[in-house]
């Protein structure tokens, strides 16, 4: 997955998604967001399994594909 995005769009969707990402370690795969690119389109989304949270942003799609990094590693960048 390659994309080109406005940096403060893309920051501004993974704040959002860091709220409904649970605090506690209930399953460490709900601490990740689900990063989806396609058709000019980035689609963040983050769940605590209670509620749903996602983003679009508008990019450059250099390459489609998907990513599930961990939603520390992202708002560290």
């Amino acid at each position: 997955m390659r994309v080109v995005a406005n940096a403060r769009e893309l920051a501004t969707a993974l704040t959002a998604a860091s709220r409904v990402v649970p605090k506690n370690r209930t399953l460490p795969v709900l601490e990740n967001v689900l990063l989806e690119a396609a058709d000019g389109q980035l689609e963040v989304t983050a769940t605590d399994l209670e509620m749903r949270l996602t983003a679009q942003v508008d990019c450059r799609v250099d390459e489609p594909g998907q990513a599930l990094p961990p939603v520390k590693t992202l708002a560290s960048l």
